[in-house]
């Protein structure tokens, strides 16, 4: 589940919101967030992947380019 989302993210630009519910990463299926880092953690920065979530019981799907996280 999306509890916060960032301006100037990935997750952001791909219209993800709070409380929605992460079900896919690429090809992989997610189950939780170690699952959502490890299908991520096989892409590199600048790879464009697909992330499929839920929203309100609908089944969504937006293209997401990842990007290095930034240092505080």
């Amino acid at each position: 589940v999306v509890n916060k989302v960032s301006p100037d993210t990935a997750a952001f630009d791909a219209g993800l919101m709070y409380r929605d519910v992460i079900v896919g990463a690429g090809k992989d299926e997610i189950t939780s967030f170690s699952t959502l880092q490890q299908a991520v953690n096989k892409h590199a920065a600048g790879d464009e992947i697909e992330i499929r979530f839920l929203r309100g019981g609908q089944l969504l799907k937006a293209k997401v380019r990842l990007r290095r996280l930034k240092e505080n």
